[in-house]
């Protein structure tokens, strides 16, 4: 992104008061991927909210941190949400 020096934290609604996030400063991760409760995000200072009159683009960050991408066919999903039954399984154990 063009906001270089302030801490930037996207969101994704995961639903159920929680949300996926990462947390980024000076181009550095400063908060791992993850999906954290929506409570997480008030200990979180200086926020910025990018809307569409303020939104910064800069190309080349995007080239330095994007993954070239030949055949979209083989790109293996990183999901972050478990299953019903995955959660099930793990609560059994």
């Amino acid at each position: 992104s063009g906001y270089l020096y302030q801490k930037l934290t996207p969101l994704i609604d995961a639903r159920n008061d929680s949300f996926f996030a990462l947390s980024l400063k000076n181009n550095q991760i400063v908060l791992k991927e993850g999906r954290y409760k929506a409570d997480f995000l008030k200990t979180y200072d200086k926020h910025l909210l990018i809307a569409p009159e303020t939104v910064k683009i800069a190309l080349n960050n995007i080239y330095q941190f994007m993954t070239l991408v030949t055949n979209p066919h083989q790109l293996v999903p990183n999901y972050l949400v478990q299953t019903q039954a995955e959660r099930d399984l793990k609560k059994d154990n």
